[in-house]
This record gives structure tokens, sequence and C-alpha cells, in this order.
């Protein structure tokens, strides 16, 4: 979900952190860990 409304929706981590209810450090671990992830699945494609 944070992946998706800071990357599709635009919003920034800060108000991904609002809509979610945790601090934007752990927002911002949630976003890094979707891309961390998704660049894993490309390499393997």
């Amino acid at each position: 979900m944070a992946f998706e409304l800071h990357q599709l929706d635009g919003y920034t981590t800060s108000e991904v952190a609002d809509v979610i209810g945790l601090s934007v450090s752990r927002t911002w671990t949630l976003i890094r860990r979707a891309y961390l992830h998704l660049r894993t699945r490309l390499d393997e494609a």
C-alpha cells in the first residue's frame, strides 16, 4: 500500500505516513523494500 500511494498516486513519503499511520522512517523502509523486491523480481525475468 505504501509503495502504491507513493509511486502510483504521487503521495510524498510524509503523506503516505499520515495515511497509513506510521512514522516517516518506517514508511520509507516499506517503500524501499518494495523497490528492492520489484528490482529482484525484474532481474529474475
